[in-house]
């Protein structure tokens, strides 16, 4: 997360809450929610096809003694590598510094799924408390 957020330095997935949009007829829309969130925060349209390859609803976390909140995560695989992806983000905050919008990520992570826990724990960051069982549940997760 970036310094200016509510938990800054903190690591995370790109996320959010349900706001009055994702709201249609008295229910809630959570593909709306999540589509949403990640265009927001790391400008990945999940509908573009050329920049999306899947991406599919892949766990639920329950409210817990760590959290009191339910957790929805989807899981994509994006058609650009990793270095692509460093140059689009940096491209998207520099947008959003020039229009002076809230940044949301400082910067990106990627984390290979085999040493996914051991690199998460090199991390000094403060860390999401669902984060380190969602890359050993994801890492252990053939796909």
């Amino acid at each position: 997360m970036a310094r200016d957020t509510s938990v800054p330095n903190c690591l995370q997935i790109p996320g959010g809450n349900v706001d009055n949009t994702d709201i249609k007829e008295d229910r809630v829309d959570i593909l709306n929610t999540i589509i949403r969130e990640c265009r927001e925060e790391v400008n990945i349209n999940l509908q573009d096809k050329n920049l999306v390859e899947s991406f599919e609803l892949k766990y639920i976390s329950l409210p817990n003694e760590k959290s009191n909140a339910y957790l929805i995560i989807t899981k994509g695989h994006l058609k650009m590598s990793k270095k692509e992806m460093i140059e689009y983000y940096k491209e998207y905050l520099k947008y959003l510094k020039d229009n002076n919008l809230e940044i949301e990520f400082s910067n990106l992570h990627f984390i290979n799924k085999k040493k996914a826990k051991d690199k998460l724990n090199k991390l000094k960051n403060p860390k999401r408390s669902y984060l380190e069982d969602l890359l050993e549940i994801d890492s252990n997760n053939k796909k």
